[in-house]
């Protein structure tokens, strides 16, 4: 798995934000998730 520069991930941040508010609630929740789970992977890597 590659590891996402800094800039690269705060761009991916910026566009779940945006996309997580156009899907609304439950969709900022999943999406959150998946941050979470990203973040850990990224952690550990």
């Amino acid at each position: 798995m590659r590891v996402a520069q800094a800039g690269e991930k705060l761009e991916n941040e910026k566009i779940w934000k945006l996309e997580s508010e156009k899907m609304g609630e439950w969709g900022g929740n999943f999406l959150e998730h998946q941050l979470c789970q990203n973040f850990k992977l990224w952690q550990s890597a």
